[in-house]
């Protein structure tokens, strides 16, 4: 279904929140711009409003876009008029010939009519006969990647994923792949055609090849199950990404390890521990260094966060920790202890710099939301 057909838009509540450009614009251009959205969606070239020829005689082409604008918005032109050339300013949109254009709209039109026309290719390749018996069955779908082979990573599914790794291992021979993350879902089968669509022009197979690291994978992964496919994140666990899949004995051979220990029950690994693990793991993939644990303090820290936040909460904020452009975050060596004291800022600001304007802005929102009741 084309994008202009659906019945909503593929907005992304995070990226609103955290748009810097949005941010700087007032309270009239956000209500002009989410109207505008809506127009956009429903355009034939999808976000892109043609100018019509009878409204050019305008010699300002904002003017012009404004009074065309102002009958299907609940608005007057010069209202309309002020907040695009605001948003204009800060480059939220642009005009771009006889065009007013929203470039992420663009971007999505253009990403979901390639998809549409590799579909048939794309569901050739996704699909198998072992695949169709995991549509609307609860499982696993889980993320590998290749020590020896940074390029590669591998989506699948399974209902117990520790087991189907060694049967890859031997298929593939491949023997250095780990597990990154895995998501508890409650399809299994649509969830990993999902993925396998959007990644449909990097790929083979279930294997994905391209210039793009672990953790862009992660998160592209992670969006799409949590806005399409309504994974439970509560039972969303992951898997230590220092743990060798196998062992070699005295004789050279290499084992599979676990065989014998699957069979008696596994001990629960905490959240503290968990979230400390992932830390120093992410710590180790962005910096190629290792991250020195300040023992008691960090769990200490960890635990008070943890009764706040649920895992893969916190780990989202200290994804964002991790990719702050604060020069204090910078400096600070991005320890377990300056993100306890950024985690109420990190998720105001999203972990970018917020001018004296966009703070005055976001103030004023706050306060007419309580007096509202938005938040109620």
């Amino acid at each position: 279904m084309a994008l202009r057909n659906q019945p909503y838009i593929p907005l992304f509540v995070q990226d609103v929140l955290t748009d810097e450009k949005l941010m700087e614009c007032g309270v009239a251009a956000h209500g002009v711009y989410f109207r505008l959205l809506c127009i956009l969606h429903k355009q034939e070239t999808y976000g892109k409003l043609l100018l019509k020829a009878k409204y050019k005689q305008n010699e300002s082409k904002t003017k012009a876009f404004a009074t065309l604008l102002s009958k299907p918005m609940p608005f007057n032109s010069d209202i309309i008029e002020r907040a695009l050339t605001e948003l204009i300013d800060e480059e939220v949109i642009y005009i771009e010939g006889d065009y007013l254009c929203q470039k992420r709209m663009i971007r999505d039109s253009d990403l979901s009519n390639i998809r549409a026309n590799a579909g048939s290719k794309g569901g050739k390749i996704g699909r198998n006969s072992g695949t169709k018996r995991y549509y609307n069955a609860p499982g696993y779908l889980y993320l590998i990647y290749d020590e020896d082979d940074k390029k590669a990573f591998k989506i699948g599914i399974s209902q117990d994923p520790d087991k189907r790794i060694y049967g890859i291992i031997r298929k593939t021979g491949r023997e250095n792949l780990k597990f990154r993350r895995r998501w508890h879902v409650e399809d299994m089968g649509k969830s990993e055609q999902k993925v396998l669509d959007y990644f449909n022009d990097i790929r083979d197979g279930e294997w994905i090849f391209g210039n793009y690291t672990i953790i862009e994978i992660e998160k592209q992964i992670k969006s799409i199950i949590k806005s399409k496919s309504k994974a439970n994140t509560e039972y969303e666990t992951e898997y230590e990404t220092d743990i060798d899949i196998r062992s070699e004995d005295k004789r050279g051979e290499i084992q599979e390890r676990g065989e014998s220990d699957r069979k008696s029950p596994v001990k629960a690994i905490s959240s503290t521990k968990q979230f400390i693990d992932w830390y120093c793991n992410e710590y180790l993939e962005r910096f190629n260094k290792k991250y020195l644990v300040s023992g008691a303090k960090d769990g200490n820290l960890v635990k008070k966060l943890l009764s706040h936040f649920t895992l893969e909460d916190l780990k989202d904020i200290a994804i964002l920790f991790f990719e702050a452009e604060d020069d204090f975050i910078i400096h600070s060596g991005y320890t377990i202890g300056v993100f306890y004291s950024q985690i109420n800022r990190l998720q105001i600001t999203g972990g970018k710099t917020i001018n004296k304007k966009t703070l005055a802005n976001m103030v004023a929102y706050q306060k007419m939301a309580k007096k509202e009741g938005w938040n109620d």
